[in-house]
């Protein structure tokens, strides 16, 4: 069969497109693959990224929350000037817990920690007093959990009836600033 010459070039046209088409083909569908790789790698460097960020955020309320607690901490540690607020809390809470305070007093400061331009300093105060054993349990728990940091360093009792004869010596924490 002969073909004529426009059957030929339209014959001819169309076997270059299909040529084109098995050539071309697998290159495109080779860069999409490629493109889908990367698109995927994408996607999960983003959400990496976006679970990072979010833990740093995390971090970052976490630091603030921290320091909030550290100058809410600072503000019960009183000032080594103000004692007397201290001996005025602690007669307070005497009072409140049925105890009667016989004797006070403070000694000498220790040096804890020197931090920047603030000293800190344990300033021992002793209470001797009458009372019993509930009066004192409660009057013990409610200095060490109070807003003054307080901690117990020496405790005598005495026994003799109702009352007992105890002797408390406490460390409590003040600052100083330092020039």
């Amino acid at each position: 069969m002969i073909l004529n010459k426009k059957t030929a070039i339209y014959a001819g046209v169309t076997t270059g497109f299909i040529a084109i088409a098995f050539v071309l083909t697998p290159l495109q569908l080779k860069s999409i693959f490629t493109l889908n790789t990367k698109i995927d790698d994408l996607k999960e460097n983003i959400s990496k990224t976006t679970a990072d960020i979010n833990s740093k955020q995390q971090f970052i309320s976490d630091i603030k929350k921290i320091k909030e607690s550290i100058a809410s901490l600072k503000g019960e540690i009183i000032p080594s000037q103000d004692i007397s607020t201290l001996q005025a809390y602690l007669s307070k809470q005497a009072k409140e817990n049925n105890i009667e305070i016989v004797e006070t007093g403070s000694g000498m400061p220790i040096v804890a920690k020197i931090i920047n331009t603030e000293r800190f300093l344990y300033v021992p105060i002793s209470i001797a007093t009458q009372c019993g054993f509930h009066s004192l349990g409660r009057f013990l728990s409610e200095i060490e959990k109070g807003k003054y940091s307080l901690k117990i360093d020496s405790l005598t009792i005495s026994g003799s009836k109702p009352y007992h004869s105890v002797s408390i010596r406490l460390l409590a924490l003040v600052k100083e600033e330092v020039l």
